[in-house]
């Protein structure tokens, strides 16, 4: 996905933007049912998470990140041009409620958050300055914020130059331990590097041994909180499309071949983005297949009929699905959930 800075005043219309979004007329097709109890019932294919509400036809959205209680959630959202912010939508109701522009995002381009496991500390990329009167980065580093037990948001902090560079920080994903691994991109293709921690601090990043990187472009990464095993993006030779998702494990220190997840998750599309949910039973990744229900010519059809589906997501857009994790070819991580 490519980015560019975003104008000054680029974000002030946001709200009016994002008023005009969730007015569309959307045809909800549910990928799983929310109740009381549970916020989302995972689904035996690949379905679009919340529809209409966290999922909209007219923008990008990917990459959602839970808080521990899995009643909130973080998410991207492309606002055009290439410039993203982080939308939030909490749980309430036995339904997600309408999303937010998330208190510490849409003055600067913010993307790809991910929770660290079990509590309440956010990574993000992110243009924004350095420092307080410095100007927006032309490349996206690395940051963290804090909530507070009572929900409330902290001031970002920046990862300093042990994780961040003048490349592109990205897709920070982190083990309970605090590793962070993350992809860095730029002019030469992306990889996949990681840093340890030590005495709160990072240390210098390292970049990941062979197989995981490869020639080609590796990127979007989730790691177990056990760093068990990694699920990454790439289009490296073999794939069902020019962007798959791949898994290896960690065994005796040592990753095995990294595995193609293989259909349906993937497809012919792209897929990218993948994260687990904290329980394992859930895989959320982003595609920008074309569902059934995309607009398409076809005998019969109506404007209204039209309107209809090009007002739904999966209509090309990279957007948000969810599906049963046992359905990684075996795979997956053990499902915790009693359902």
């Amino acid at each position: 996905m490519l980015r560019k800075s975003l104008p000054p005043h680029g974000l002030a219309c946001l709200s009016l933007l994002l008023l005009l979004l969730s007015g569309s007329r959307l045809e909800a097709q549910q990928g799983g049912r929310a109740s009381k109890s549970s916020p989302a019932a995972p689904t035996a294919k690949p379905a679009l998470f919340q529809p209409g509400i966290i999922n909209i036809s007219a923008a990008t959205t990917y990459r959602p990140a839970f808080t521990a209680d899995g009643r909130t959630v973080l998410y991207t959202l492309e606002v055009g041009g290439g410039d993203y912010l982080i939308l939030e939508s909490r749980f309430r109701n036995g339904r997600w409620q309408q999303p937010q522009i998330a208190p510490f995002s849409g003055r600067y381009s913010d993307a790809e958050a991910f929770m660290w496991p079990g509590g309440n500390k956010l990574y993000f990329s992110s243009k924004r300055p350095v420092t307080p009167d410095g100007q927006p980065r032309k490349d996206y580093d690395i940051w963290t914020v804090e909530r507070s037990s009572n929900g409330v948001w902290g001031a970002p902090q920046h990862l300093g130059g042990e994780v961040n560079t003048d490349l592109n920080e990205l897709y920070p994903s982190v083990t309970t331990q605090g590793t962070l691994y993350f992809s860095r991109s730029g002019p030469e293709g992306s990889d996949l590097w990681h840093a340890r921690m030590a005495n709160g601090q990072y240390i210098a990043a390292e970049k990941l041994e062979v197989p995981i990187n490869s020639d080609n472009r590796d990127a979007g990464v989730f790691i177990a909180p056990d760093e068990s095993f990694i699920i990454f993006e790439s289009n490296r030779p073999g794939g069902l499309g020019n962007n798959d998702l791949y898994i290896s494990h960690r065994r005796n220190n040592t990753w095995t071949p990294p595995q193609n997840i293989g259909a349906p998750i993937n497809s012919p599309a792209n897929e990218t983005s993948a994260v687990i949910s904290s329980d394992g039973c859930v895989l959320y990744f982003a595609s920008n297949r074309k569902l059934e229900t995309a607009a398409a010519l076809g005998a019969g059809l109506t404007y209204a009929d039209l309107l209809a589906r090009l007002q739904t997501p999966g209509n090309g857009l990279w957007h948000i699905y969810h599906v049963q994790s046992g359905n990684l070819n075996g795979l997956s991580p053990t499902c915790r959930s009693k359902n």
